[in-house]
């Protein structure tokens, strides 16, 4: 039942990938960091090191950023502090398969009434999806306890995937095999990795330039198809060629499908496994 005398906040982490107009515009302020290192540095976000900068940094000290979940009292004082301003909370990061962040959030939640961490399953625009959702439901008066429950049901239907034009992350990331690297290297073969089970696992491959699989990657996701929840969709990149893109959002607006087709960065939380010159599409299915 909705009231409009509830106070429901939405709360995410670093992974996100949400521009900051979109941030501003749902009123999502309570973001709590995931830490990169690389080179003996941390940083907490895509705005204190860029994808560019953190596969500069990768190339010089030949090693991948190690990510860390914020700790336990990290969500702690979060929750003490919208508590004791009078909110209810819904907590949305980085899906459990994905990240500790989950459980701690999970276990300090465990000692307020009205705080509750719902499992995204995701990462990237996956957790932005939802996260957009519950905060227009928060706006419009719906509890903690409520959006909890609509976004726990919407987890399972988001579709998330990436083409990917290197496995070389992943293969240093020990997410794929040197075997596995060589081949695609070879074959100039491109992999789309797309959600399963709350997990990134390789789907089919593309031979060709990242823009031609990119494109046929599209038209495989897109095209013949009738189970789509129609209200918004993501492309999430972080291609070096910018027209491409642009004109892939074109296709994919030619297409009709989506009332609103939003477009946004891959931080470095994902870039860091996915490599430069990704491209993926987010949306819910019905």
């Amino acid at each position: 039942m909705i009231n409009k005398e509830v106070k429901t906040i939405i709360t995410t982490d670093g992974s996100i990938d949400l521009s900051d107009e979109l941030l501003e515009k749902y009123n999502i302020t309570q973001i709590i960091p995931i830490y990169t290192t690389i080179g003996g540095k941390m940083y907490k976000s895509s705005k204190e090191l860029s994808n560019k900068e953190m596969y500069k940094l990768v190339d010089e000290y030949d090693e991948l950023p190690k990510t860390a979940a914020p700790t336990p009292l990290e969500f702690k004082a979060l929750f003490d502090k919208l508590t004791a301003e009078g909110w209810q909370i819904v907590h949305i990061g980085l899906g459990s398969n994905f990240s500790s962040a989950f459980n701690n959030a999970r276990l300090m939640a465990l000692e307020y009434e009205n705080v509750y961490v719902a499992d995204s399953n995701n990462l990237s625009t996956g957790i932005g999806l939802l996260v957009i959702k519950a905060a227009i439901l928060a706006k419009e008066g719906y509890s903690a306890k409520e959006i909890y429950d609509i976004i726990t049901e919407l987890s399972e239907k988001v579709e998330l995937s990436f083409v990917v034009d290197t496995l070389l992350y992943l293969k240093k990331g020990g997410r794929c095999s040197a075997l596995e690297y060589l081949g695609t290297s070879i074959l100039k073969l491109k992999v789309c990795l797309e959600l399963k089970d709350g997990l990134l696992k390789p789907g089919k491959k593309y031979r060709g330039s990242i823009e031609r699989c990119a494109k046929l990657y599209l038209k495989k996701r897109l095209e013949n198809r009738d189970d789509f929840d129609t209200e918004r969709a993501f492309i999430t990149h972080n291609m070096e060629n910018k027209e491409f893109v642009e004109e892939m959002v074109e296709y994919v607006k030619s297409l009709n499908i989506f009332k609103e087709l939003l477009v946004t960065d891959i931080g470095i939380t994902v870039g860091t496994h996915s490599g430069p010159n990704t491209l993926g599409i987010v949306f819910l299915r019905k």
